[in-house]
């Protein structure tokens, strides 16, 4: 009877992570995002969460989305986990992806949590809802899609801005 109760409550779990929109991908075991640049491919969580990309070097996003390749620039957004009273921490990367499947790795900006008191609303469980990040965009032109990682060594979250840049010579 006890080994029922334990298989209800794993598939009860397992119904909720995906009722919540969350999938695992297996990928090899190391979960580092410690080294900035290329990012290998961790074990990685998606879903229940949104980041908007607001601004490029101060502006808005929606202003330019194409970009000359290798050029610097300065990211800027926020993040929200569906459930807000568990707040998604540990390091942060922008990662841009080639829209093309060319076998080419994610290029990744470390970044970092910044204040957003225009996103939290006075909600003191929102904490640092921002991210930055900064760096050079990818030496190689075509479209990539701008991706956001929050994570550490035990688990990582991937979030797709909804943008995609066009970089070119």
């Amino acid at each position: 009877m006890p080994m029922l109760i334990r298989l209800s409550v794993c598939s009860s779990l397992v119904v909720l992570a995906l009722a919540a929109g969350c999938s695992r991908e297996n990928a090899p075991a190391d979960t580092s995002l410690r080294e900035p640049g290329v990012v290998a491919s961790p074990k990685v969580m998606t879903g229940g969460m949104i980041c908007p990309l607001e601004s490029v070097n101060g502006n808005p996003v929606r202003m330019s989305r194409s970009f000359r390749i290798g050029d610097r620039a300065s990211l800027v957004g926020w993040t929200r986990v569906a459930d807000a009273r568990q707040p998604v921490q540990g390091q942060v990367h922008l990662l841009f992806r080639s829209t093309v499947p060319d076998g080419s790795q994610d290029l990744s900006w470390a970044g970092r949590r910044v204040a957003r008191p225009d996103v939290a609303m006075d909600d003191s469980r929102a904490g640092v809802v921002g991210y930055s990040a900064s760096g050079a965009f990818p030496p190689n032109p075509g479209k990539y899609k701008v991706l956001l990682r929050i994570g550490d060594g035990n688990a990582v979250r991937e979030c797709d801005t909804g943008e995609v840049f066009d970089l070119h010579g």
